[in-house]
């Protein structure tokens, strides 16, 4: 079986990763930070300096942690029961396959590509990422 890639995973559920993140820290329990500071804040004035002069609100949270992501970085998540977890991107790939992996028992997978996304689909992706399979969702 072919393995899809997290980038061409974001490409065929016409989804960008700042919407992910969103979606998974947005009732789910879950908890996003920066795991250094000092990286959220210089990923932050590089993305001020490049962003479109005419959006007068700049990049929101969600971008500046994907903008880490991108660019290797850790950023620190919190499960429901308190307990912290490094995250890369290439854990984000992990959990993607995860996902694929248990789409027989749960229909996130399918959500993502048909446009139906829900807080119980970001809720069991962001539990493949940190566990490799759903937890709470």
């Amino acid at each position: 079986m072919a393995t899809i890639t997290f980038k061409k995973f974001l490409e065929l559920s016409d989804y960008k990763l700042t919407y992910l993140i969103s979606d998974m820290f947005t009732g789910t329990g879950y908890a996003i930070n920066e795991k250094n500071e000092g990286e959220y804040d210089q990923v932050k004035k590089e993305l001020k300096e490049t962003w479109p002069k005419d959006d007068q609100f700049g990049p929101c949270i969600e971008d500046i942690f994907a903008g880490m992501l991108e660019r290797g970085m850790t950023i620190l998540v919190t499960d429901p029961e308190g307990k912290d977890h490094d995250v890369t991107l290439a854990d984000f790939e992990k959990g993607l396959q995860a996902l694929i992996d248990h789409a027989k028992e749960y229909d996130a997978f399918a959500d993502y590509l048909k446009g139906n996304a829900d807080m119980c689909s970001a809720l069991n992706f962001i539990d493949c990422i940190i566990f490799g399979e759903p937890v709470y969702g």
